[in-house]
């Protein structure tokens, strides 16, 4: 059902939990899936702008959740603020080497949308 990777992923979730004091804050409650995942995002100065420097998510919902919610925080961590906000469930689903059954592509899209959110939220830099 689940490819090697979204298994180990969702056994071995990365960057789980909170972050104290986070520059952002993004969450998703999807009533239709009863699923809720929430992204928190610590920011640094770079060079060309800023740069997530950390990044932790919770995830309440199914193992492709998890999963993705894991995957998000792997693929956001050391980007741009633009390139970080450019990640979409496609990129996600890649990452995940495309191991979700499609009834499940929906966990992608909350992980993202709640990555853009916690990233929208940042007043501190000016981006």
């Amino acid at each position: 059902m689940y490819g090697p990777l979204v298994s180990d992923h969702f056994r071995n979730p990365r960057n789980l939990g909170r972050l104290v004091e986070p520059d952002g804050v993004g969450q998703v409650d999807d009533v239709g899936t009863d699923t809720f995942m929430t992204v928190h995002v610590k920011l640094a100065p770079a060079p060309d702008g800023a740069v997530v420097s950390e990044v932790r998510f919770r995830a309440l919902g199914c193992s492709a959740c998890i999963a993705t919610g894991s995957m998000v925080t792997e693929l956001a961590l050391g980007r741009s603020v633009g390139e970080a906000g450019a990640i979409d469930a496609d990129a996600i689903l890649a990452a995940l080497e495309h191991g979700i059954p499609e009834s499940q592509h929906y966990c992608a899209a909350l992980a993202a949308r709640a990555l853009r959110l916690a990233l929208s939220a940042i007043e501190r830099f000016d981006l």
